[in-house]
């Protein structure tokens, strides 16, 4: 029995996407992955895993209709020769190429959104547009739906009325096999805090910078990439020149996941910034959906997160700090205690690891879809 992955953009660099091809497979599955790659993610190949494939498209060009005709073409021509039971659309991008994968050979949709489009579409470009009635089709008529929270899945069921299939909230946590060796910290070294994943200035604000800066000692690692924010990136550079903390301020670039997580292994503090916006739901929903919380967890981070509801009682207090991420002073103030032991990172690090270790890996939270998928 085989099952189709359709990621648009750059499938390795999404790393649910990732845990989930492997999790299909170690269940039986014959997996088929496919997407475009993206230059962003050169520095992440694709793993080797058994009873995985792994087939590439052409690099995605975004907003040009030759990427998405070549996609489905790929896709199509895939479901064909595999004729796959099931076809799992990853993200509401991907639905042009795995709606017709599955019409092609009858499988069985199941859809997944990471991303959820913004509720009001003005502005955003004629693709984006065009894709808002196959996702409502999706989600009226897929066999599976998933969601990395509830709330995200009840906005998605009332917007598009879904009245059948199966649904099911599965938070993107990481691997068991993905947690990292902690490095031991030893006694008077500097705080370090770190960063990994996607730069923009919601989840990298130039307040972090100034924060590091009225912090004497305090170091701050960022391992990522940037998708149409390299603006943003030489400001946070320049930031960080004017106020003469380059030194302390380290930009490595991206790097595999592997890597980012041994990075984050060698730090205490772990930043999680997400700027609310009135038309951006996955900042005003972010908990499950952020692997990046969960990657800092299982590092053995605690964890800095907004001031929102969302995080109070499941990360804070008990595996991490509140701060306003638009305030320097905010930042400063909880860096500033970590940074006097007082309340002391590590504690905090420690049970959030043991949390990933015990409940939230992927191992159990993919148990429900792979009993759906494999009845």
């Amino acid at each position: 029995m085989g099952i189709l992955i359709v990621h648009a953009f750059g499938p390795e660099g999404y790393p649910p996407v990732v845990n989930a091809a492997r999790a299909f497979a170690a269940a039986g599955l014959d997996v088929h992955v496919v997407g475009a790659t993206l230059p962003e993610f050169a520095a992440m190949p694709w793993p080797s895993m058994a009873g995985v494939v792994r087939h590439p498209a052409p690099e995605w060009r975004a907003g040009r209709a030759a990427s998405t005709a070549a996609l489905v073409s790929q896709a199509v021509g895939l479901a064909r020769r595999v004729r796959p039971r099931w076809v799992w659309c990853s993200d509401p991008w991907s639905l042009p190429a795995a709606l017709p994968a599955a019409w092609t050979c009858g499988a069985r949709l199941a859809y997944q959104e990471h991303d959820s489009p913004p509720p009001d579409p003005s502005g955003e470009r004629w693709s984006r547009r065009a894709v808002r009635p196959l996702r409502r089709h999706a989600l009226r008529r897929a066999e599976l739906v998933v969601f990395p929270n509830a709330q995200r899945l009840e906005i998605a069921r009332r917007t598009a009325g879904r009245g059948r299939g199966r649904d099911l909230v599965v938070w993107n946590v990481p691997a068991l096999a993905e947690l990292p060796v902690r490095k031991p910290t030893g006694a008077g070294e500097p705080l370090r805090a770190h960063f990994h994943g996607s730069i923009s200035p919601f989840a990298l604000p130039l307040a972090l910078i100034d924060a590091v800066a009225e912090v004497p000692g305090v170091q701050l690692r960022i391992v990522g990439y940037s998708v149409a924010h390299d603006a943003h990136l030489a400001s946070l550079r320049r930031r960080a020149s004017e106020l003469d903390v380059d030194s302390r301020v380290e930009f490595l670039g991206p790097r595999s996941r592997a890597d980012a997580l041994d990075a984050a292994a060698e730090a205490d503090v772990g930043i999680a910034f997400f700027r609310p916006h009135p038309n951006n739901i996955n900042h005003s929903h972010a908990l499950g959906a952020s692997n990046k919380v969960f990657d800092y967890l299982a590092a053995g981070l605690a964890v800095l997160v907004p001031e929102a509801a969302e995080w109070q009682g499941s990360i804070v207090p008990a595996f991490g700090r509140a701060c306003d991420p638009e305030s320097a002073a905010s930042i400063a103030a909880v860096l500033r205690a970590f940074a006097a032991r007082t309340p002391n990172a590590r504690p905090l690090g420690l049970a959030g690891r043991a949390q990933v270790t015990a409940e939230w890996h992927h191992e159990r939270a993919v148990a429900p879809v792979i009993e759906a998928l494999t009845p």
